[in-house]
């Protein structure tokens, strides 16, 4: 349920997102005709050659096929519109690419990861280089032209001029708000030409803001999904484990007669026989199977004596006594009798053979007993694949690793 729950609201902060996305797409929608409008009267004003664009001997056959009667002056307006919004999209976009490198860089750090730091750093430097020096000061260019139309277009509608050759004949913008400065259109113009760059910063910010909120949110939703079926896939394809039958292989099957349990160890004065299908095997003593030596096999602890190791029993109520004044046995003669010193006699784990097939696992007996197929370390007390360790080895693949 909690991860229903968790779908739920990551479900309407998508949603939330994505009603927001859908706004500032609206907004540039509008805001762009909106602007190519102005700017193509302002360019009017200019006296800018209104000749249309299909009179031209050299493209005028293509372009009117596309843009029937459009003159030079709008695809001027058009262009100038369009620079502006992508020129101010694509350095947002930027500016967030390089706040996103900067939290890579300190999280890199913060996980002594130098290498990863350093390449971000390199990715930084690189994307404030192409944003600061190379594209922000053509884009403020383009900009003030624009602000610069503005204010043409804002004064000629104030004085009411529509004449391009009375338009042209307007003294610049300083002069104009020392002349006009107290009245009301002239104020309102220069305010009016920073709130048209803000608006236009804000849709095409907006825009960058809104598709990264919407895409965390989208991520959020998937990752819940994949958690909340992920989980429910986990757990079918869990296998229950139950030990090892008479030959050393895996058992998967609760009707299959097991005679090892799940570490190896013989099922003490019990005939093999199957499992309910409801048991599951667990250890008596979880610390009693933890490989706690330096590279010894589970179940085994270093000796005393440095030289030996002793594979620890699962029975502790038959403990092998053994006398210090005792001769010391080899260690393939104490798997040859079968026992071990710290063992009950006659004890048969089993022993995974290394190089063989996965799972397999065999007692010392049965290893000592066929050569061909086994070789046992003396020392270690490891059984491996002969024809593995052959390989692995060469000709002197009889000696102790």
């Amino acid at each position: 349920m909690e991860a229903v729950g968790q779908i739920v609201r990551n479900l309407v902060v998508f949603l939330m997102c994505l009603v927001g996305l859908l706004a500032f797409v609206l907004l540039n929608v509008l805001m762009i005709p909106t602007n190519y409008l102005a700017t193509s009267f302002a360019f009017y004003l200019l006296g800018y050659d209104g000749m249309p664009a299909e009179s031209d001997l050299l493209i005028g056959p293509y372009m009117g096929g596309f843009f029937q009667g459009a003159s030079v002056t709008q695809f001027f307006a058009m262009v100038l519109t369009l620079a502006c919004f992508f020129g101010l999209f694509v350095a947002f976009h930027s500016l967030f690419h390089i706040f996103k490198l900067l939290d890579d860089r300190k999280a890199y750090l913060l996980q002594s990861d130098p290498e990863s730091a350093a390449i971000a750093s390199r990715m930084l430097l690189r994307e404030a280089f192409l944003l600061f020096v190379l594209w922000v000061p053509p884009l403020v260019w383009i900009l003030h032209w624009d602000m610069e139309l503005f204010r043409l277009r804002s004064i000629a509608g104030a004085l009411a001029i529509e004449d391009p050759a009375v338009a042209s004949q307007l003294l610049n913008w300083e002069e104009q708000m020392k002349e006009n400065s107290l009245q009301w259109a002239w104020p309102m113009t220069q305010m009016g030409a920073w709130g048209y760059l803000a608006m236009t910063a804000v849709a095409c910010l907006g825009i960058e803001y809104s598709m990264g909120k919407t895409s965390n949110a989208w991520a959020r939703i998937l990752s819940s999904i994949q958690g909340l079926f992920g989980e429910g896939a986990a757990k079918a394809q869990e296998v229950d484990f139950y030990g090892y039958d008479l030959d050393g292989q895996p058992v998967y099957d609760p009707n299959s007669p097991i005679a090892y349990d799940v570490y190896g160890q013989p099922l003490a004065h019990e005939e093999a026989s199957p499992v309910p299908p409801d048991t599951k095997i667990q250890p008596p003593f979880a610390e009693e199977f933890a490989d706690t030596s330096q590279g010894l096999p589970i179940g085994a602890v270093q000796g005393a004596n440095g030289y030996h190791q002793e594979p620890q029993s699962s029975n502790l109520s038959q403990p092998y006594l053994w006398d210090p004044a005792e001769p010391e046995a080899t260690p393939s003669e104490r798997a040859a009798a079968g026992h071990d010193r710290g063992a009950p006699a006659g004890s048969e784990a089993l022993h995974e053979v290394i190089g063989g097939p996965t799972g397999q696992k065999v007692i010392l007996q049965q290893a000592l007993a066929d050569k061909t197929r086994y070789w046992v370390d003396p020392e270690r007390l490891q059984v491996w694949d002969a024809g593995y360790r052959e390989a692995l080895f060469g000709e002197n693949f009889k000696k102790a690793a």
